[in-house]
């Protein structure tokens, strides 16, 4: 085989070597960063879901909370009925103050991160574990007010969560929990987070969840920016690949070159020693 088939062979061979070396570390890092992405994202939201939940007015929520479990029986809730409570004293329930107060508490809320946080809302548990019932929701007041005709969150309404672990989880747990990713909410078209965070009256009594639901807008830019930067990576990469492996090549040829020289000057030392000698000899005789 010629000398420049192998050494194209060995540049090919060596540059497919650093490419897949420089773009496994790269992918890796990759895939960490969008992680560690996901995890402060995930942490902040949490942060705020259990910071909120102990600066709500729970006098306030008290007087609304205890309209439907004074003692915080909500093993004992109904779990089919729509309302628990008539057209009229659910209207009441809405219209009071204290609904306004925890209403206006969850909208400051969700101002503080208006660019993330879509929605934010109270909800308790019932007797059934895939039924919960909405207390309060930011939105609800606007959408009274905006003459809205289907309104999903009213005081007491049922909420089937039948298909949402995450809150079943913080219902059991009476933790601060979020969801291990962004999924599809094919209701309102949108990827979604959800957090909640446990609500404790004065006595200490659990009395609800509070949840936050936030969009993937500002998670998403964070990871195009990353994809810009991996793609910019992996040029670069194939450019050092490129020129890495021209340089070893380039060494080793020079380095080979070099060699066979040495050992020419040697085999041409060696032949003049053996012709004197040669000569030698013949004098002698």
């Amino acid at each position: 085989m010629k000398p420049n088939i192998l050494r194209s062979q060995g540049m090919i061979g060596l540059f497919l070597f650093l490419f897949f070396i420089n773009s496994s570390i790269l992918f890796i890092s990759y895939r960490s960063s969008e992680k560690k992405i996901l995890q402060a994202t995930r942490e902040r939201l949490e942060s705020v879901a259990e910071m909120s939940s102990k600066l709500l007015d729970i006098k306030a929520y008290s007087v609304i909370n205890d309209k439907i479990s004074v003692f915080g029986q909500y093993d004992q809730i109904d779990s089919k009925s729509e309302l628990l409570l008539n057209e009229n004293e659910v209207e009441l329930i809405e219209n009071s103050d204290e609904f306004r107060k925890i209403s206006d508490q969850l909208n400051i809320i969700r101002e503080a991160e208006k660019d993330i946080i879509l929605y934010s809302y109270i909800i308790i548990p019932t007797s059934d574990v895939n039924k919960a019932r909405f207390t309060v929701d930011a939105d609800l007041l606007e959408d009274k007010r905006a003459g809205e005709n289907e309104m999903v969150s009213r005081f007491s309404i049922i909420y089937d969560i039948s298909d949402l672990d995450i809150i079943k989880k913080a219902f059991k747990e009476k933790k601060t929990v979020s969801d291990s990713t962004f999924k599809y909410d094919k209701d309102y078209d949108i990827w979604a987070l959800m957090c909640f965070s446990p609500i404790y009256n004065e006595q200490g009594r659990f009395c609800g969840l509070l949840g936050l639901d936030i969009s993937d807008v500002k998670y998403s830019e964070s990871i195009s920016d990353l994809k810009k930067t991996y793609y910019i990576s992996s040029v670069i990469v194939l450019i050092i690949s490129i020129l890495g492996s021209i340089s070893v090549i380039s060494f080793t040829k020079a380095l080979y070159s070099q060699n066979m020289k040495l050992k020419e000057s040697l085999e041409k030392k060696t032949r003049e020693l053996n012709d004197a000698n040669a000569d030698l000899m013949d004098s002698h005789e």
